[in-house]
């Protein structure tokens, strides 16, 4: 593919020095409906950001002989206001059954890169027991697919699975993880979709990624990184009557996990209990783990690091706190942890105090990479402070939006709202980056044209992607060949496409606050044959059906459509897109390959070196 010729404006972005304020200090802001009186309990809150100020929070709520059911909230400016304020949207089938583990942190949330928001929690399937089940929504929230009717993503029959949670790689393939009971202990199991959670592999048999040695292995969390190679970490007991956090990944185009084949501890022992660790990825690839850990009925975060890949920890060489310790009878747990584009980690977390006579929602931030945390100095409240034991608050989530800014929800007593003393809704607060008002936005504009540097393109689509990956914005460039995205201030990525011309791809761009960057580039033709590997009846996808299209063509069937009669180094007619194994030819050996795949044994379709797809867009 030729390279695009680039104009850029570059404004250096300055991010501020200090911590940050969080409007929930000024006042309670819900995100659950709350119309008065209440004896419901809202609890297993998550929360993930989008692209453009949106966010996305999902919960469970039920009462006594109510089912706990799951309900959605979302926010289009940034966490100011919530659609979910204002009336409840409950998105599980209302069957008659309650969401397993409410008050555990049951619920697992996800945003995949085309903005589809993805759950996962466990349920009791009549007849049958606990299943894990998946909804899913492609239009922002606004309706979901699966919400009639449950859709279990396990294997049935499985023994009490329970705490799935789930995360999304760059290609929006899915991956979950949760506890499962084999009869005498709990280990970690897998499950895998290609096809936005369509079907999944665990839907037919188990995959336990922890090593079964029978020691418990539960309350596993997973990260995916850029490259997406993909990490677990779980708490396990020992055979020594302890408990360490453990460890496993499966790299890129890899199947199997470094956990099945070895324990893999990253933390030193702990004699008393060990609690929802929480992994990190920032965007140097280093791995950052949270926990918690009770010594004589006290929770404190503690902290693990990886910088090489998850070859070596820092848990394993000393304990190290991430909270205020300062009092004796101090308490913390429901530790988060999240990584900002800048490599600042910030962990929310709930802790009981004596001076404050409560459980409260904070934070502990580092700028470091993990070698110092400010709440080692001073425990940073962020939400509303009432006084007294009547409010207390628990189970915080964190997030980062674009910008840094980061946001906490939490489940907080509704007592003082006029509800019942026990029950509770959900709080949120917003860390508006490190101290200071969100900054104001930029933009990225420019002219999209031909090889001549005159004649305008127009109706490309440009995607504006950050540094995770996430497609933050986009737009069509009009007559003119002109498009224009608004932004917050950061570090993106480019992606021009149009038929019929070679796709264009331009990292490094910088938007500042208040500032323009223009971003101008030309495109080509396509250069090459062009098809999609592996879509042999070119109906624009690549899959089982392709399969029994090639081997009736081997057996004297309709050639398929994409056939490169123009691959000079080849000098000969090539089917490109039968050709799955790359070996510039296509046989029944590419059948065998292209199964291979769709039993997840081929990381990959390949393609033959001398006759790329024009339509790769690298």
């Amino acid at each position: 593919m030729r390279k695009a010729v680039v104009g850029l404006i570059l404004v250096a972005f300055l991010g501020p020095a200090a911590w940050a304020d969080w409007s929930g200090l000024a006042g309670d802001q819900l995100v659950s409906y709350f119309p008065g009186p209440s004896d419901f309990l809202s609890t297993s809150n998550r929360i993930v950001a989008g692209p453009n100020g949106l966010l996305y929070a999902v919960w469970a709520q039920g009462r006594s002989l109510v089912p706990y059911e799951l309900y959605f909230g979302k926010s289009t400016d940034n966490g100011r206001t919530w659609s979910s304020s204002t009336a409840d949207q409950r998105i599980s089938a209302s069957d008659g059954e309650s969401v397993f583990n409410p008050l555990d942190r049951g619920v697992g949330l996800a945003l995949t890169g085309q903005g589809h928001i993805c759950v996962v929690w466990a349920e009791s399937l009549t007849n049958v027991g606990n299943e894990i089940m998946f909804i899913k929504s492609t239009d922002g929230g606004d309706t979901w697919i699966n919400t009639g009717a449950d859709f279990p993503l396990s294997d049935p029959g499985g023994l009490r699975p329970s705490l799935p949670k789930i995360a999304a790689d760059n290609n929006n393939n899915l991956h979950v993880v949760w506890q499962q009971s084999n009869g005498s202990n709990a280990e970690i199991h897998y499950g895998f979709s290609s096809d936005d959670g369509d079907t999944w592999t665990s839907q037919t048999a188990d995959r336990i990624i922890s090593f079964p040695d029978g020691n418990a292995a539960q309350q596993a969390e997973i990260a995916i990184d850029n490259s997406d190679n993909v990490y677990v970490v779980w708490m396990e007991r020992n055979e020594t009557d302890t408990n360490t956090v453990h460890f496993g990944k499966k790299l890129a185009g890899e199947t199997q996990f470094s956990s099945e084949t070895a324990d893999f501890p990253i933390t030193l022992p702990h004699a008393g209990s060990t609690w929802e660790p929480s992994i990190a990825v920032a965007p140097d690839g280093s791995m950052h783990v949270v926990w918690e850990a009770r010594n004589n009925a006290k929770g404190a975060m503690y902290y693990s690091r990886s910088t090489d890949g998850g070859t070596t920890w820092s848990g394993l060489d000393a304990e190290q706190n991430v909270d205020y310790d300062a009092y004796d009878d101090s308490s913390s747990t429901d530790a988060a942890i999240v990584a900002t584009s800048q490599g600042h980690l910030a962990v929310s977390y709930t802790n009981w105090r004596p001076d404050l006579s409560g459980a409260r929602t904070r934070v502990s931030l580092s700028t470091d990479g993990g070698n110092t945390w400010s709440g080692n100095v001073a425990a940073e409240l962020i939400d509303h402070f009432e006084g007294g034991d009547t409010r207390p608050a628990y189970g915080a989530h964190i997030c980062v939006s674009t910008g840094d800014t980061l946001h906490v929800i939490w489940h907080e007593d509704c007592m003082d709202l006029g509800g019942s003393s026990g029950y509770y809704e959900i709080m949120y607060s917003r860390g508006d980056v490190l101290g200071v008002a969100p900054p104001s936005p930029g933009t990225i504009s420019g002219v999209v044209h031909e090889t001549d540097n005159t004649t305008p393109i127009a109706d490309v689509l440009v995607e504006t992607y950050d540094v995770f990956n996430t497609l933050m914005a986009s737009d069509t460039t009009d007559a003119g060949g002109t498009y224009q995205v608004t932004l917050d201030p950061g570090t993106y990525r480019e992606h021009f496409v149009k038929e019929g011309y070679d796709a264009v791809d331009l990292s490094g761009i910088v938007v500042a606050s208040d500032s323009i960057t223009i971003v101008s580039v030309t495109m080509s033709p396509l250069s090459g044959c062009v098809y999609i590997p592996g879509d042999i009846n070119s109906n624009g996808f690549a899959n089982g059906i392709d399969v029994t299209y090639g081997v009736a063509f081997l057996k004297g069937g309709t050639p398929p459509p994409d056939t490169c009669f123009d691959c000079p180094s080849l000098g000969q007619d090539l089917m490109a897109a039968g050709d799955v194994n790359g070996s510039c030819g296509f046989n029944g050996i590419d059948i065998t390959f292209f199964v291979a795949y769709l039993k997840q044994l081929q990381p990959a379709l390949l393609f033959c070196p001398s006759c790329p797809p024009a339509t790769r867009g690298d």
